[in-house]
């Protein structure tokens, strides 16, 4: 997180004058409108969730769901709880699918820690890579980094929400303070950049300090869920070859975030850079080296 200590003092003064504004405007909000805010945030609390758990199931779904034997299921899970007890972790839920390629994701959507990993990352991988996998997802457990993703995305969304609420919507009638907000939530699940703009405008830019903050600190826990992958197997070298050749930078399935461009590792500009989820590949790999 070291690159983004110059922006984050700015960004946080920037968050604050957001929450100063909410803060300011709310008590002006009379009884009879209270009751549509607090729906309004629930329909966000909601669609926000929705979004975690149907990008999850996209993704297995892109990549294969199939049929795994239940001898072979019980061995893959008995390994993931082997590893987390070593790591003093809560035994997380595990569902193991069929799929061509080695995975490993952590489910947003739930309360309890869910842990999705592939049957070929077990056939297919050397034990120490595979370590370095299933390490750096349960450091992602470990750090509950699964609720803090849906937590810091369902602000993003209900800030924006709120500012259009407050400045445009709350004096129309119930079915048109509905539709609007519907319109922005509609904006938000789209990744188109036009999408995007309209998404921000609705919400009066207030998301975007919110957004590139979150992004950052999404960061600084990928960060740190390779160093809990470099503890679970000792060899930085093993770690390497599975970010690189398991490109664990998608593995996480993070929560879908307006503007959030794609997670993998060839970011080519800044304004990518600045809004992913997830580090450069070749900045993760200079960290696990010093």
């Amino acid at each position: 997180m070291r690159q983004w200590d110059r922006v984050l003092g700015p960004l946080s003064l920037a968050v604050m004058g957001v929450v100063g504004l909410l803060v300011h405007a709310l008590p002006a909000v009379s009884l009879e409108q209270r009751a549509p805010l607090v729906g309004l945030w629930g329909l966000v609390l909601a669609v926000t969730v929705g979004q975690a758990s149907l990008s999850l199931a996209a993704e297995l779904d892109e990549r294969g769901r199939g049929a795994v034997s239940d001898a072979d299921a019980s061995e893959y899970r008995a390994a993931v709880w082997e590893l987390a007890g070593d790591l003093g972790i809560s035994m997380p839920a595990v569902t193991v699918v069929e799929t061509a390629d080695p995975i490993a994701m952590v489910d947003q959507s739930r309360l309890r820690p869910h842990l999705y990993v592939s049957d070929s990352l077990f056939e297919r991988l050397p034990p120490d890579e595979r370590t370095a996998v299933l390490g750096h997802e349960l450091g992602h457990v470990r750090s509950h980094d699964a609720l803090l993703a849906i937590a810091s995305s369902y602000v993003v969304e209900v800030t924006g929400a709120t500012v259009l609420w407050l400045a445009v919507l709350r004096h129309a009638p119930v079915a048109v303070q509905v539709g609007g907000v519907v319109v922005y939530l509609a904006t938000g699940v789209l990744t188109s950049s036009r999408a995007t703009v309209l998404w921000l405008a609705l919400g009066g830019f207030t998301q975007l300090p919110l957004l590139v903050l979150s992004q950052a600190v999404s960061r600084w826990r990928e960060y740190r869920a390779d160093q809990c992958a470099l503890a679970c197997c000792s060899d930085p070298a093993a770690v390497e070859r599975a970010l690189t050749n398991v490109s664990l930078s998608a593995a996480a399935v993070s929560t879908p975030t307006p503007g959030d461009v794609p997670r993998y590792s060839d970011r080519r500009t800044w304004i990518d850079r600045l809004l992913a989820s997830h580090p450069p590949l070749d900045a993760r790999l200079e960290r696990l080296v010093r």
